[in-house]
């Protein structure tokens, strides 16, 4: 492969190397750009800069002299220009001050390179493959790593702690409230003690408490000690947590006490309470449009790093980009989602517990009560989903009705589908928590 000049810049490598030699200490800022080895482009600076970092993370001083003398053990000091041509990387820095602005330009030009080869990589196997699912993945991954240091995926799945500062600060402020209400702490046995890789499917109209239930299994699952990774762009960090918090607090009953008290007798309960944020084992990602690929990429690696990640959890289905843009064919994009998503669920051994808005149609009807049918275009679900439940609340379509519980229908259920049919009322009490009805073991 022939590089152009603008996929490599030689002054920036001299640059660094010189600065390195001649301050060690600016090691600390190269890191902070995770520059590597096969980051230059010139033989003799990667065989150079090796020597240096070797040097350095040995505790030993790197300069012309000390560099010198391990090339030349190696019987690369000739190849590499000598003394003199290190002398004159010295020489042409005046400080070691810019050094991360040119480690920078070094890693940028490495990332374009990579690229370039990437897109032939792509291209010659998209001439002999007989799908494009595989090239896809492929491809994200060799992009994300391509544009990933160790502090970016860090970042990517990061814990709460800039929006958690964000919100206390916003709890000071009276005008700025959000009114949550969670859910009963019910199915947990049901989700996590018969758990297997696969897939659960939460259904319902809007407004009908999937999010609250998510949201409280979730809160379960966290004690328990279980690896969660939730996708989320519509709730956002803030608001998750929000919610979640006053799942953890039983005491308060109002929206309006937990403002009250929250600075007080409860900021220790909650402090013990974050540490399950952020702990190696819960991955919250609000960042919008992500494609399925994307968030099984993410999964793939963050189990690769040994993690006891067990739930994924996506909220919604409808948001997933390649369900979101699709104008012609929704339904075959669809289905080709699910059977990934099922495919993946075994090969990764997660549950993937998805959040699916139901159609109108419900609506439209005498009974307002879902059922498998009304899945429509999502329809694969019902042969690929280990369970479905169908979130259901009689009030949401009848103010006057008298019953602003939420049913929670059990559509399906792979193991023995002994609870099929049955649903389990959910009744709430204050502004933010759900008990169990004493009916709810009733059939529909």
């Amino acid at each position: 492969m022939k590089d152009g000049s603008v996929l490599q810049d030689l002054n920036a490598e001299m640059a660094v190397l010189g600065a390195l030699m001649l301050d060690n200490s600016a090691m600390s800022k190269v890191e902070e750009v995770n520059l590597l080895v096969d980051d230059f482009y010139k033989t003799t600076h990667k065989s150079i800069f090796g020597v240096i970092t070797w040097l350095i993370s040995k505790g030993k001083s790197a300069d012309v002299v000390t560099v010198s003398a391990k090339l030349r053990e190696s019987t690369l000091l000739e190849e590499v220009g000598g003394t003199y041509y290190l002398t004159e990387l010295v020489e042409s820095v005046p400080s070691a001050e810019n050094v991360r602005y040119y480690a920078e330009i070094v890693k940028e030009k490495a990332r374009l390179r990579k690229l370039k080869t990437l897109a032939l990589e792509i291209s010659e196997k998209a001439e002999h493959a007989i799908d494009s699912a595989s090239i896809v993945d492929f491809a994200l991954t060799e992009v994300l790593n391509i544009n990933s240091t160790d502090a970016e995926k860090s970042i990517l799945y990061g814990n709460f702690y800039e929006s958690r500062v964000k919100l206390m600060r916003q709890r000071l402020d009276a005008e700025t409230r959000y009114f949550p209400k969670t859910p009963w702490a019910g199915l947990n046995e049901l989700l996590v003690h018969g758990f297997r890789p696969g897939i659960v499917l939460i259904a319902g109209r809007p407004g009908t408490g999937k999010t609250e239930l998510k949201l409280n299994l979730e809160d379960h699952w966290l004690k328990d000690g279980i690896g969660i990774y939730d996708w989320s762009p519509e709730m956002g960090a803030a608001r998750e947590l929000d919610r979640l918090d006053l799942i953890h607090l039983p005491e308060i009953d109002s929206v309006d006490m937990y403002y009250a008290k929250v600075k007080k007798e409860y900021k220790k309960k909650l402090k013990e309470r974050w540490k399950f944020y952020d702990s190696k084992d819960f991955w919250f990602d609000d960042v919008p449009d992500r494609s399925f690929e994307q968030i099984a990429l993410n999964v793939r690696r963050i189990k690769q790093g040994g993690s006891n990640l067990r739930i994924v959890l996506i909220d919604m289905f409808s948001h997933l980009r390649e369900i979101s843009t699709s104008i012609r064919n929704r339904r075959e994009v669809i289905e080709s989602v699910i059977t990934r998503m099922d495919i993946a669920a075994k090969e990764q051994e997660v549950c993937y517990v998805v959040l699916h808005h139901l159609g109108k149609q419900v609506e439209r009807r005498q009974s307002t009560v879902p059922k498998m049918s009304d899945l429509l275009e999502a329809t694969r679900f019902e042969g690929t989903a280990d369970l479905i439940l169908f979130c259901h609340r009689p009030a949401v379509y009848d103010a006057n009705c008298g019953d602003d519980t939420t049913h929670v229908i059990i559509g399906k259920q792979r193991e023995g589908g002994k609870h099929v049919g049955k649903v389990v009322r959910l009744r709430m009490i204050g502004d933010h928590k759900f008990v169990e009805d004493i009916e709810s073991d009733g059939l529909i």
